[in-house]
């Protein structure tokens, strides 16, 4: 499939009008205005009263470096702040600093889709030269590894309006297909109490974290049952209505992420390499159908997102599930199998569904998390 450019463009316009968090651009350019007018300087004063060195001893306060060790998640993104800022109201993951004269943000989030890096980072960044004056920007995103040890890329942006300067990193995680930007903003750049670059370090991205099919039962779109236990076996019921039926047992397999491709590209007699793998990850990270596009869909490429339910996937939430038969019991006789079944597809959380396909016989089948 086409990289879905139009979309991609209309949610980094997303990003950009959002302002560090605030839809409304021009009220955005404001707010920072207002929060500095609010702030009266310390007279100095001949001989210090009591007043006086109170006001001193808050200055000092509101100008500290930040200590950022209050935990913040907004979007399944997490990130570190400081307690003494205050919530910018009705702007969830905005914050101004004590001294009410700059503001941090978690600006926006959004998959990267089929974008490289590179490609996502160039059309932000042309986006933004559209509503700003770009001061500076990185000609190439750089290598970066997040707190929790996931290989990325970053870029930095410095632009401005209205006197307001803005200063962004770009943080594009491909593993998660999340692109996330962080954003600090000030009339004056003296004001800042510390660069965005601190906020961005602390920043983990909660998408499929987790093995979510290990030691689960599921109920399959064929009324059968699935249970993995956490010892490694499972049952496989031709009926989840009827356990005295027939039904298949055996040891299991589970892997995602890299480890999922690189354990279907090993089993050659299924002919899935890291390559087609790729291109198949590639080829949905703009969206994902349950049950893989349709024959319309192949007809009609333009209409792909205008129909039925679209799930964000990443690498990690793809799966190689291995089913080793070892028995089958059926009308009351045991027998051998000694065969495996292959499932490589993706699970959704957010609807508790492994969406998969039977390598040997090409045929979908959703599993639903009991």
């Amino acid at each position: 499939m086409k990289k879905s450019f139009i979309i991609i463009a209309a949610l980094s316009a997303m990003i950009i009008t959002t302002g560090c968090g605030d839809k409304d651009e021009n009220k955005n350019s404001r707010s920072v205005n207002e929060i500095v007018t609010e702030t009266v300087p310390v007279e100095k004063q001949a001989e210090p009263s009591e007043e006086s060195v109170t006001a001193e001893n808050n200055e000092n306060k509101n100008t500290a470096k930040p200590i950022l060790t209050r935990e913040c998640e907004i979007d399944n993104i997490s990130f570190l702040t400081d307690e003494s800022w205050e919530k910018y109201s009705g702007q969830e993951g905005a914050f101004a600093a004590p001294d009410k004269k700059s503001f941090y943000c978690l600006q926006g989030v959004s998959q990267l889709g089929s974008y490289t890096p590179q490609e996502f980072y160039e059309e932000l960044l042309s986006g933004y030269k559209d509503e700003y004056e770009i001061i500076s920007s990185d000609k190439t995103v750089s290598d970066f590894t997040t707190v929790d040890g996931i290989t990325s890329k970053i870029g930095r942006i410095e632009m401005s309006r209205d006197g307001v300067i803005y200063t962004i990193d770009v943080l594009i995680v491909p593993q998660k297909n999340t692109v996330v930007t962080f954003a600090s903003q000030v009339l004056d750049k003296n004001d800042l109490l510390m660069d965005i670059r601190e906020i961005t370090n602390t920043a983990k991205i909660n998408i499929a974290n987790e093995d979510y099919i290990s030691g689960k039962t599921f109920i399959a779109n064929d009324d059968s049952e699935l249970c993995l236990k956490e010892n490694g076996e499972f049952i496989y019921y031709q009926s989840k209505d009827d356990h005295e039926g027939a039904y298949c047992t055996g040891k299991y397999e589970v892997y995602h992420g890299q480890e999922a491709i690189d354990k279907a590209d090993s089993m050659k007699d299924y002919g899935l390499t890291k390559e087609e793998q790729e291109q198949a990850l590639t080829a949905n990270m703009n969206g994902y159908k349950l049950g893989g596009p349709t024959s319309a869909d192949y007809l009609y490429p333009e209409n792909y997102y205008d129909t039925g339910d679209i799930y964000q996937i990443c690498k990690d939430s793809y799966y190689t599930v291995i089913l080793h038969n070892e028995k089958l019991v059926q009308d009351g006789s045991t027998r051998d199998m000694g065969n495996d079944t292959l499932y490589i597809g993706f699970y959704i959380p957010e609807i508790d569904y492994a969406d998969m396909i039977n390598a040997g016989t090409a045929n979908y089948v959703g599993w639903t998390l009991k």
